[in-house]
């Protein structure tokens, strides 16, 4: 076995050869030999290992069609560094591959017109080395970014490249064009076959359809070409077939892979391939294959174009029974298996797994097929591809293949348990809705139908099964038979987040929830489901919708998480420090790191998505506007507000009791972090840094707070819990002595837990310089008690009565800050109701509440008709303006 990568084929003999005979043709016309080749590989396997040091490590290429990329990948293979082939875009910094896999070297472009190069990095953790037979990783997605990688060995790869060779008996004389991305396992495989046998590649990045790609194709002498199906439809429409001994006189064969083609197209170009004198390969293939598993012989077309035919040299097919026997009676239909030695490794999640040797010995490919009596392998659906309606199992292949049959070209899509049949025509509808209610004794209210625009299409060339599924579900929230169940959660979930459009696809999280929200939800679910699954905020409305109400749960019991009855504990604390003599500081502190754990729970995926509308608009609206609300009521009762609280500094200013202002320092930290927040969003290095390390980032900017606060107390500007500096000012309340206890809640959020003894450590040394300014020991207490209940997820067991009223309570607290000022105010200084401190602590902490719920009750009535009313003014004002110019 010779690996492709070597660039030695044997047919091309010795040193000179190679030196002379080319590899790639660029777009500009420039050669590239195999020697050549081999130097540009070289040096690229050259800075990476000096990169990594002798250490193991990782890399990750963006494969364009280029000769850059093209021996940066091959660099990697000659270095014996494990690559991440990826499309263009895909290893991005906050990418999901990249922060999965933290690779090492990653190889891309920054935008078009720049560079090719290579970026250097250190993971965030130490990870084993990879598996030594390790040599390649593609997505199984090809287009996605999915972090569900194939893992495959020099062995899989260089076979199947030897099989290719000999089904296409490709030869040094053979140029072929590419016209697939690289980064698709078919484009791929085509660069490393020519590669084996001293073939040549053609690079272009045009259409099939463009006059320059064919007149590329003549000018280099080109002698093949892969397309996909999409490709041959595109190149029929043209006329293609008219033109092919002018377009492409030195033609000798075209393959086809990716997905399906129609036995009538193939029919076309076969019958033109006979006519003109060339040859019509199709094939077949998977990712985990590492490229292809089976083709048709040309001698066996037409009437073999239903099929995949036969396995490629070296590999096996045979059909699985229902038991996993092999079945061997043709046209009984079962699971698809091949066996060869370029199956894979196995499938990779994360980084670690990297290190795992081989785990397959047979590939299930998924397909269900049947063996015909000649001996070929005919795919007849999908074993994931299925609805279940009624009680019956179908196919939505085969639907599609008895609309296909009746000229109603459509695709069928299953959204929870649904059919949705996307027709091209948009007048057939009514006549596929009615042929499968016949085929399948349906009625027609089940099946779904809906225009289907412009078939979405991944860059194989094969149908983007997400984009369906995404407008079929579109599809479905158009239609008025909605159930009531259904509407009642998407208004829940647009109240709750202040959306006005909730589509089937969107989540709590995605619409902007907060930790105050999310509780508003909860309760709802609870009410409907009886128990809520964990990490239901992520999930899709169409999949709440489809969740069965659990017996039981809503008179049982019910575990409570501790920020619940932590949150409530602390707005209390607030009130009874503003209301009595009691010396019960550190409410505040518990509400500064509770604001942590939220943001790191319902706004990290939006700071890394570069979206700082979606950061800031939902921790800032309603809280800001109302504060500023209350501003404005305190101008016009009593006189000018100070400037800091307006200019929202409050919290580096010294305490002024006669300013009831005052109290609300904590908005004014609040809305500094916030802008923290948004400013990580905004620039791309920060979260990309973010990305990359996401405990490392906040850890660090953690630790620089730290050091300010441990200069400034070592350099004097601290006296006593007096700080000094911008301006005198209490010494706790500024961004730089508390934001490490904010990232300390946001690194105690993290799902993985890897950011508990982190997050324990930043709020232990937040405490211990509190101490040394004389901070009361109830703020510490309260600060290390909640970040270690929180740390281990404690929860409460209770009647689920009383825990819903205490999540009803704990959702009011953004309200009960705002307004327990005011509340305070009326019972103790005014001295409506003269009370002792016991007394007036029990009242006003009840009235707080009270006064909240009636606020929290009225905005929610009446803001999302001020926000229609303004929408329809500022429409109408659009419009004048419109018309007027």
């Amino acid at each position: 076995m010779v690996n492709f990568w070597t660039l030695q084929p044997p047919c091309l003999g010795g040193q000179h050869a190679r030196d002379s005979h080319p590899a790639l043709i660029d777009q500009h016309g420039t050669v590239i030999s195999y020697g050549k080749l081999a130097e540009l590989a070289d040096a690229w396997g050259a800075r990476m290992q000096a990169a990594l040091g002798g250490r193991s490590g990782l890399a990750m290429v963006e494969i364009e069609v280029s000769v850059d990329a093209i021996a940066a990948y091959l660099g990697a293979l000659r270095a014996d560094i494990p690559v991440v082939v990826v499309e263009v875009g895909k290893a991005a910094p906050t990418s999901r591959l990249v922060q999965t896999y933290q690779p090492e070297l990653v190889m891309r472009r920054d935008d078009p017109d720049a560079e090719y190069t290579m970026t250097v990095s250190a993971p965030t953790e130490a990870f084993p080395a990879a598996h030594p037979d390790l040599k390649a990783l593609l997505s199984t997605s090809g287009s996605t970014g999915d972090p569900k990688l194939v893992r495959l060995s020099a062995e899989n790869i260089a076979t199947n490249a030897e099989a290719i060779v000999q089904i296409l008996d490709i030869t040094p004389q053979d140029r072929a064009m590419i016209a697939l991305p690289l980064h698709f396992v078919y484009g791929l495989s085509v660069l490393t076959s020519y590669l084996a046998a001293g073939g040549t590649l053609v690079l272009n990045g045009m259409s099939v359809v463009d006059a320059d790609f064919w007149q590329m194709f003549r000018t280099h002498d080109c002698t093949s070409v892969a397309l996909v199906p999409h490709q041959f439809y595109l190149l029929e429409h043209s006329g293609f077939l008219d033109k092919v001994p002018q377009q492409c006189p030195t033609l000798r064969y075209v393959t086809q892979s990716g997905a399906r083609l129609e036995p009538a197209t193939a029919k076309r170009f076969t019958d033109a391939s006979r006519r003109q004198g060339w040859e019509l390969y199709m094939m077949y293939g998977q990712t985990e294959a590492a490229g292809r598993v089976a083709f048709v012989p040309p001698e066996a077309l037409p009437e073999a174009a239903d099929t995949i035919g036969q396995a490629i040299p070296g590999g096996r097919l045979w059909i699985s029974g229902p038991f996993g026997q092999e079945v061997m009676t043709a046209n009984t239909r079962g699971e698809m298996v091949f066996e060869g030695p370029n199956v894979m490794m196995g499938y990779a999640t994360q980084r670690a797994e990297l290190a795992l040797g081989c785990e397959v010995t047979d590939l299930r490919t998924g397909d269900i097929a049947e063996r015909t009596p000649d001996g070929l392998f005919r795919i007849v659906g999908r074993i994931k591809r299925f609805v279940k309606l009624f009680g019956k199992r179908l196919s939505l292949d085969q639907i599609e293949a008895m609309l296909g049959h009746h000229a109603i070209p459509a695709e069928a899509v299953e959204v929870n348990d649904r059919l949705v049949i996307l027709h091209h025509d948009p007048a057939q509808g009514a006549a596929a809705q009615t042929l499968i209610a016949d085929e399948y004794d349906l009625p027609l209210s089940v099946i779904h139908t809906h225009p289907l625009d412009k078939l979405p299409l991944l860059p194989s060339g094969k149908p983007d099964r997400k984009a369906l599924t995404k407008l079929a579900e579109a599809a479905l929230e158009e239609e008025a038979d909605a159930t009531p169940t259904g509407a009642d959660l998407a208004t829940v979930l647009g109240q709750a987040t202040r959306q006005t459009s909730v589509g089937p696809n969107d989540s709590f999280v995605s619409l902007g929830g907060d930790s105050l929200s999310y509780l508003q939800v909860q309760l709802a679910l609870e009410e409907r489901l009886g128990i809520v699954p964990d990490g239901w905020e992520h999930m899709k409305l169409s999949q709440l919708e489809a969740l069965e109400p659990q017996e039981g749960g809503r008179q049982g019991w019910r575990a409570l998480t501790i920020d619940v009855p932590l949150r409530l504990l602390a707005i209390c604390f607030v009130i009874i420090q503003h209301t009595s003599s009691f010396d019960v500081s550190g409410g505040t502190w518990v509400l500064i790191l509770l604001m942590g754990y939220s943001a790191g729970r319902f706004r990290k995926q939006a700071i890394l998505d570069g979206q700082p509308l979606k950061v800031g608009w939902p921790m800032l609206y309603p809280f800001l506007p109302l504060y500023l609300a209350l501003v404005l009521v305190y101008a016009v009762l009593r006189g000018t507000p100070m400037p800091e609280d307006i200019m929202l500094v409050s919290n580096y200013m010294l305490q002024d009791h006669s300013n009831l202002l005052t109290a609300y320092w904590f908005v004014s930290f609040y809305v500094q972090v916030v802008l923290v927040l948004v400013l990580i969003a905004v620039v791309p290095a920060a979260r990309g840094a973010l990305a990359r390390y996401p405990l490392g980032m906040p850890i660090g900017l953690s630790v620089l707070m730290l050091g300010l606060f441990s200069l400034g107390i070592g350099a004097g500007a601290y006296q006593g819990s007096i700080g000094q500096w911008p301006v005198p000012r209490l010494g706790i309340r500024g961004l730089y002595e508390n934001l490490p206890l904010f990232f300390a809640g946001w690194l105690l959020s993290d799902p993985s837990k890897r950011g508990i003894l982190p997050g324990l450590a930043l709020t232990a040394v937040t405490a211990l310089l509190f101490v040394a300014l004389d901070t009361k020991p109830m703020v510490i207490v309260l600060m290390c008690s909640a970040a270690v209940m929180v740390a281990m997820r404690v929860q409460i067991p209770m009647p689920a009565r009383l825990s819903r009223g205490l999540q009803q309570l704990a959702g009011l607290t953004m309200f009960v800050y705002l307004l327990h000022i005011i509340v305070i105010f009326v019972v103790s200084d005014y001295g409506l109701i003269p009370l002792p401190d016991v007394p007036r602590v029990i009242v006003s902490i009840i009235l707080s509440f009270a006064v909240a719920a009636a606020a929290k009750r009225f905005f929610e009535r009446f803001e999302p008709r001020l926000r229609a009313r303004l929408q329809r003014s500022s429409g109408r004002l659009r419009q004048e303006s419109e018309g007027t110019a």
